[in-house]
């Protein structure tokens, strides 16, 4: 039967990718950025090398990363529209032949049609989707974590084209996590997952593969000591209701833990009254960047140094 396989592949394509700010690009290429540098470093120290030396010969293979966000950023803009449209128009496509199929097989009494699918729709449908993403959140003494956020990255390239998808999943009792048909079994793909509790830090880890099932990931989130920001206007005034969202922890050694802009819409927490907002997913030491985004402003980015507990740290953003 040909109807769970279309509505799938359905599935997968009908959400039009969203339309980003410049800024909100630029975000996104210098996760990207990161997240490349992170995955050759832990390849390097795998073979033994010192992590912050792995990170050091990582960004030096790499390049200038400034040179490379420029351009990756001006070829992102210049495809948008086009990208857009390519989307809507398969979108389109595979929601037609849904309904030709079920009314073919409607008309036919239940028994599939003879006649060939239209082209492309067949080489879509040979991509089985039923790949799961599942692990275990412990503690730093092998302990479950229960209600822990887990957020999911998922990269494919299907038929050579591009697609991102962004899922979350919040950890049970047992610490366990499970995101049903998220990647291809049969062709390559990437994964990035991210893991943020109370009271401890957030963690990162990316996977490549070729095809495949994914193995299962564990992560143990060592406690936090919490960052507690206040944000100004330029001219000295506290701003309540302001949006703060965490997105990169970078630790004193030089490992990056990120979240992406898609997936981290749930880790929004916005200021008091006294324009604060707590961020329970670093510790003393790191470097976190979180963006920040007034009532009419854009998100903007801001990176400090993570005191001690218990001090405030003051950034002053633009209304």
């Amino acid at each position: 039967m040909m109807i769970g396989p279309m509505l799938r592949a359905l599935r997968h394509y009908l959400r039009t990718p969203a339309a980003r700010s410049a800024e909100q690009f630029g975000d996104a290429i210098e996760e990207e950025i990161a997240f490349h540098i992170a995955a050759r470093a832990q390849e390097l120290m795998d073979r033994g090398l010192p992590e912050a030396e792995a990170y050091r010969a990582a960004r030096q293979k790499f390049g200038d990363p400034s040179r490379v966000a420029a351009e990756c950023h001006e070829a992102a803009l210049g495809g948008l529209i086009v990208w857009h449209r390519l989307h809507l128009a398969v979108t389109a496509s595979l929601a037609a032949v849904v309904g030709w199929l079920c009314l073919t097989l409607f008309r036919t009494d239940g028994h599939a049609p003879s006649s060939p699918l239209p082209p492309g729709i067949a080489s879509m449908l040979a991509h089985d989707w039923t790949g799961d993403v599942a692990g275990q959140i412990r503690d730093e003494a092998g302990r479950p974590l229960q209600n822990a956020q887990v957020l999911v990255v998922v990269k494919t390239w299907p038929d050579h084209s591009y697609f991102q998808r962004a899922y979350l999943a919040v950890t049970t009792r047992d610490g366990r996590f499970l995101i049903q048909d998220v990647h291809p079994l049969n062709e390559r793909y990437e994964v990035q997952v991210a893991a943020v509790a109370n009271g401890r830090v957030l963690k990162s880890s990316y996977h490549s593969a070729a095809a495949g099932e994914l193995d299962p990931v564990v992560m143990e989130l060592a406690p936090s000591s919490g960052l507690a920001v206040q944000v100004e206007s330029e001219q000295g005034t506290r701003l309540p209701d302001v949006e703060v969202l965490p997105q990169r922890r970078i630790e004193a050694g030089g490992t990056e833990h990120l979240v992406y802009f898609d997936s981290a819409q749930s880790l929004v927490r916005r200021t008091d009254d006294r324009g604060r907002a707590e961020l329970p997913y670093f510790r003393s030491g790191d470097t976190a960047n979180f963006l920040v985004r007034t009532a009419q402003g854009e998100w903007k980015s801001h990176a400090v140094k993570v005191p001690d507990a218990g001090e405030v740290v003051t950034i002053r953003t633009a209304l």
